[in-house]
């Protein structure tokens, strides 16, 4: 009976792996959310906020998005030569950025944000490069299992280590500390545990390397740069504007309706970008496999999102406090578009696969200027930090809608065949 219960597919066992994993993962902070928001104030969530967006952001930098360029190749050596390359870029640009913060210190400013936290953006940075970089080479093996577990390690960490730097009166820097923590142990966790060994150093192959696959920092890196800029517009604008402990607030209702989310679409993306890579280097039709994909997305996200559109503010009130009510508001009008987010999402490597990444970039810079339109628009004829999240999330939808169709119509005579 248990075995007839057991995915048949390759790929449906290996994105119930990943999907175990990130399940896991992200419950521990769900679970510890309610005693979090009680140990931490909405600014100090802010503070956060603004961390995560701005280390994400370097990160992109250090990398060129090469990192998803170790999928593509079909032997096994090219790849060590992609990670070298990313490994050397990214030192280059973490030496680069402390001798920027160090000479310019004088010169830069940010209200309530502390100078020793921009100081500790481009560690987090490198640290999360590396742990995008190795999770790509393990994935390319197949080892979706070490994938899972490290899922694990991170959020167990930076949960753990935020609640006992606030329980002993750290809490100025207890999140952001946390998080640092959390991502050297994964990035330990995943060398000790996939033994990757990255070969003999080449720069002549790194050189070669980087030259082959020069369209992921030609248009990817942009792309991938503009999105998460304006992905995390809000939690700089927000705080920039309004004050920060609206960009806490933000922060906890796309932590909370993401956490749902992305425990499905990380999962199946990874594992899809391995499967659609593999059959479109044997030159065969992607089609099934994507329009199958988004179709199991719509039909698992349709309910959920409209119950969290309809409870999330006395879910919020009751479970995190009085004063994280209007975090529930935001939830409530940011679920369309993050719908559109879980729908998109997984087949989204399709883009790289099929090496139309000029199309994508086009989108992105749209995006960015009408959702930077937005937030101007909410802080300079509304000064309305409810209506900015109003405007950002229905310009999000909006723009979601519009790559559903890229997606599925749009490139298919690419991935056709």
């Amino acid at each position: 009976m248990i075995n007839k219960l057991k995915p048949k597919s390759e790929f449906s066992r290996n994105v119930l792996t990943l999907m175990t994993g990130t399940a896991i993962a992200q419950a521990i902070p769900l679970i510890f959310s309610p005693l979090l928001t009680r140990l931490y104030t909405p600014d100090q969530f802010g503070t956060l906020a603004f961390f995560i967006s701005s280390y994400a952001l370097l990160a992109i930098l250090f990398t060129a998005k090469y990192e998803q360029a170790i999928m593509i190749p079909k032997g096994s050596i090219i790849p060590k030569y992609i990670f070298q390359s990313i490994l050397l870029i990214s030192g280059i640009f973490i030496v680069l950025s402390y001798l920027t913060l160090f000479f310019v210190r004088d010169f830069y400013y940010i209200e309530n944000i502390d100078t020793l936290i921009l100081f500790l953006l481009p560690l987090a940075a490198f640290l999360f490069v590396l742990n995008q970089a190795l999770i790509q080479m393990i994935n390319r093996k197949r080892k979706f299992k070490i994938t899972a577990q490290g899922k694990v390690v991170l959020w167990s960490v930076i949960t753990f280590a935020q609640i006992v730097l606030a329980i002993s009166n750290i809490q100025n820097y207890g999140l952001i500390a946390g998080q640092i923590i959390g991502l050297l142990s994964v990035v330990v966790f995943l060398i000790l545990k996939s033994k990757i060994k990255i070969g003999t150093i080449s720069f002549s192959k790194m050189k070669w390397s980087i030259r082959k696959y020069i369209n992921f920092p030609k248009f990817v890196m942009p792309n991938a740069f503009m999105n998460t800029l304006s992905i995390n517009l809000p939690n700089i604008l927000l705080g920039t504007f309004f004050g920060w402990q609206y960009a806490g607030f933000y922060l906890l209702a796309t932590r909370i309706v993401s956490t749902p989310v992305s425990l499905v679409t990380t999962s199946i993306s990874q594992v899809f970008y391995q499967k659609a890579s593999e059959l479109y280097a044997h030159k065969q039709n992607l089609k099934s496999l994507i329009f199958k994909t988004y179709l199991n997305q719509l039909k698992i996200g349709i309910i959920p999102i409209i119950m969290v559109s309809l409870m999330a503010p006395i879910v919020f009130k009751i479970l995190f406090g009085e004063e994280w009510y209007q975090a529930g508001i935001y939830t409530r009008y940011l679920s369309p578009w993050l719908f559109m987010v879980f729908l998109n999402t997984p087949i989204s490597s399709i883009v790289n696969i099929t090496n139309r990444q000029k199309e994508y970039l086009i989108f992105e810079v749209l995006l960015l200027i009408a959702r930077s339109t937005a937030f101007v628009v909410g802080k300079y004829y509304f000064d309305d930090a409810l209506i900015s999240i109003v405007l950002f999330a229905v310009v999000s939808f909006i723009f979601h809608i519009y790559l559903s169709y890229l997606f599925l119509y749009k490139l298919r005579r690419y991935y056709e065949r």
